[in-house]
């Protein structure tokens, strides 16, 4: 032990723990520093381990809200409580769920939102170039921020744009569409005044 403004404590050559006059304090191992106190918290240097700890009581909380927090189902499962019910888990095969055990890259169990920035669209982006496919945007703002458009970015073409005008549901196509055999149907549809096609050159 060695003392001059500093508490040293030693053993066999090794330095096991510092105790500084301004408060901090040093813990070793093998003579390398693994954790110190200051002013702002403490710093560990290496790995910290926990408890797998559960949705009521998880390994990683907060001294003032004790069953909330990150604790691990299982081996390679990793899951988030919040007032001691789990409420997101990420498995060992990196799926995400949200309010589920997920069986896919993303799972939601229930509604889910998506707001756009101001200026921008609120849009899902599907892209599917690393298959030599199309990226495609689906949602409202794509063409305006009044309609909800199917929307092919790769050539930039606007499949189909769905809106509401004078209670009418309106769909917009920005190319030509064949309609096909489907040209009565759409008919009978549009004599009620309740659905309007729109093609680049015509209307039904």
């Amino acid at each position: 032990i060695t003392v001059g403004g500093t508490l040293n404590i030693d053993g066999s050559g090794e330095t096991l723990a510092k105790f500084i006059d301004d408060g901090a304090v040093q813990l070793y191992h093998d003579n390398t520093q693994k954790l110190t106190t200051a002013s702002t918290g403490v710093t560990i240097s290496g790995t910290s381990l926990t408890d797998r700890g559960d949705a009521s009581a998880p390994g990683y909380s907060f001294s003032d809200d004790t069953d909330t927090g990150m604790f691990n189902v299982s081996n390679a499962d990793l899951a988030f409580s919040v007032g001691g019910t789990e409420r997101m888990r990420i498995d060992s095969s990196g799926n995400v769920g949200v309010g589920v055990d997920p069986e896919d890259h993303l799972h939601v169990k229930g509604f889910f939102q998506v707001e756009g920035k101001a200026g921008d669209g609120n849009y899902i982006r599907f892209d599917n170039s690393a298959n030599s496919g199309n990226i495609w945007r689906i949602g409202p703002g794509v063409y305006s921020h009044t309609t909800f458009s199917i929307y092919n970015q790769t050539d930039n073409s606007n499949v189909v744009n769905i809106e509401s005008v004078s209670d009418q549901l309106m769909f917009r196509s920005m190319t030509e569409v064949s309609l096909a055999d489907d040209a009565t149907a759409i008919a009978v549809a549009n004599s009620f005044q309740g659905l309007v096609v729109v093609t680049s050159s015509s209307n039904a």
